[in-house]
């Protein structure tokens, strides 16, 4: 028989919580004293996201999280003994986190660098990415 788990996030409190419907139990595995946002799971691993709070935000500048929510980054939780084994933290240009998923197989995705040619198809701007596109041959 196949026993079934069900993880989710509390982002008002930074809890990672796990509900047992069989034995009909909820309770937080970790706290990660932050704002907690997307999560993807592989094997006993759960991927966590974690968002800076905007100072700004009416919604959630009152909460007690929101004077800890000052990181964005990927926290990797061993759902076993419910303990961060490693994390990713962003310290420039990404505040927000949304959702996490996990690329089984792939090394090193969307990465682009130099060495190789594809670079070239890239154009990048402040506000917007976009890339190149083969031309059809009727346009030749």
């Amino acid at each position: 028989m196949v026993h079934y788990q069900l993880f989710m996030l509390t982002s008002a409190t930074g809890d990672v919580v796990v509900a047992d419907p069989e034995k009909g139990t909820f309770g937080s595995i970790i706290n990660l004293k932050g704002f907690v946002r997307g999560m993807a799971r592989i094997g006993d691993y759960l991927f966590v996201g974690l968002s800076k709070l905007r100072q700004n935000s009416s919604t959630f500048k009152h909460l007690d999280i929101a004077k800890l929510a000052n990181e964005a980054g990927i926290d990797v939780i061993h759902i076993p003994t419910g303990s961060r084994v490693a994390y990713l933290r962003y310290l420039a240009s990404v505040d927000e986190i949304y959702d996490v998923q996990i690329l089984p197989d792939i090394t090193r995705p969307g990465i682009v660098n130099t060495m190789g040619e594809m670079h070239h198809q890239g154009l990048s701007i402040p506000s917007s990415t976009y890339w190149a596109a083969d031309r059809p041959e009727s346009f030749g």
